[in-house]
């Protein structure tokens, strides 16, 4: 039973052509399925050694091909 449910799952993810080896792939979702986003907001950070630096945040037009950087998720 286990089994199926995980067969379910890895052809649904295959179908919609997502890597089952990816967890944040799997995770994501697309903010703009309604077609209505034009831009976004992007917080621009910088890595410094283990560190992260907040520097500013800009407006870009969306770009379907960042939606791993977007890291959207509803709810």
């Amino acid at each position: 039973m286990i089994q199926d449910i995980y067969n379910i799952g890895e052809f649904i993810l295959k179908r919609e052509k997502i890597d089952v080896n990816n967890p944040i792939e799997i995770l994501i979702q697309d903010p703009n399925t309604s077609g209505r986003i034009k831009n976004v907001l992007a917080v621009i950070i910088e890595k410094k050694g283990d560190s992260f630096n907040y520097l500013k945040i800009e407006r870009e037009e969306y770009d379907t091909d960042k939606l791993l950087k977007y890291l959207y998720r509803k709810g």
